[in-house]
């Protein structure tokens, strides 16, 4: 298992590798496009009151994977905390891709699983995520939740894996220092912006959120695996501890009897002889 599951870590973590660079620079245009823009869209403009807030959950269909589920529960948790201390009254949704976390909160939480998809146990595809981009993105536009948070495992190394929370929707804003110093980049290197600043923002943000939730299953499914490999491997050297340590009691039980049965055929051949 320990081997199944490093070649399947090896191609998630190469998709996660291969993908990251062209994640972090999209999402670094649109940084540098916002401020620019000056358009008012139901993507970029936050709500004034928050009455459904969605939280994406990722996790794993399957077990052996040490304390992955157990950290993305915990950040699960820590996430409808931070939600029901930022907007008190609030309802939370989550929605689910991976059935371990699914049924921890079915039994812990409160609040409503709206919808739930099976995590692929393959190779990830950029398909995996369209229907739960379509029902996020309709939901969304039709003012049927107010904001969209991603729960979800980083992938950071083969050793290190760390459960975080994301907003989706509506795309974060940049802080002031931030979005003037673009406003200012964008001023100094002249860009324009053709056909026009509209097209150009409903071109762009949809397939944001499909590149968001490809990048979060990406990470999460690297992270499952490594997991399941380090677990694995823990578990193959107790195992070895144990066998030794049996091995070792073994013999030592075998000795002691061997002892003991010298001892009597000594007693014995003493007591024939006199």
């Amino acid at each position: 298992m320990e081997l199944v599951a490093s070649a399947k870590m090896k191609k998630a973590q190469d998709g996660v590798l291969a993908s990251r660079p062209y994640a972090r620079e999209t999402s670094a245009m649109l940084d540098r496009l916002i401020p620019q823009l000056q358009v008012a869209h139901q993507l970029l403009t936050p709500r004034p009151h928050v009455k459904t807030v969605t939280l994406v959950i990722f996790s794993s269909d399957r077990g052996l994977c040490g304390s992955f589920n157990v950290n993305v529960l915990r950040q699960s948790m820590q996430a409808i905390k931070t939600i029901e201390q930022g907007y008190p009254g609030a309802k939370i949704e989550w929605v689910a891709m991976g059935r371990k976390v699914r049924d921890a909160l079915r039994r812990v939480s409160t609040h409503p699983l709206f919808a739930d998809y099976p995590k692929p146990d393959r190779p990830v595809h950029f398909a995996d995520t369209v229907e739960l981009r379509t029902l996020l993105l309709n939901r969304y536009l039709a003012g049927d939740t107010d904001r969209v948070v991603l729960v979800y495992t980083d992938f950071v190394s083969a050793l290190v894996q760390k459960a975080k929370m994301q907003q989706l929707l509506p795309f974060p804003q940049l802080d002031q220092e931030v979005e003037r110093s673009r406003s200012e980049e964008m001023k100094n290197n002249d860009y324009l912006l053709e056909p026009s600043a509209d097209r150009l923002v409903e071109a762009l943000l949809p397939p944001m959120v499909d590149l968001e939730l490809y990048q979060a299953l990406l990470e999460s499914t690297a992270s499952e695996h490594a997991a399941r490999r380090m677990a694995m491997k823990n578990a193959t050297e107790a195992a070895s501890d144990i066998i030794d340590d049996l091995s070792l009691e073994y013999n030592q039980t075998r000795q002691a009897g061997i002892t003991q049965e010298i001892a009597e055929i000594s007693t014995a051949t003493a007591a024939m002889a006199g």
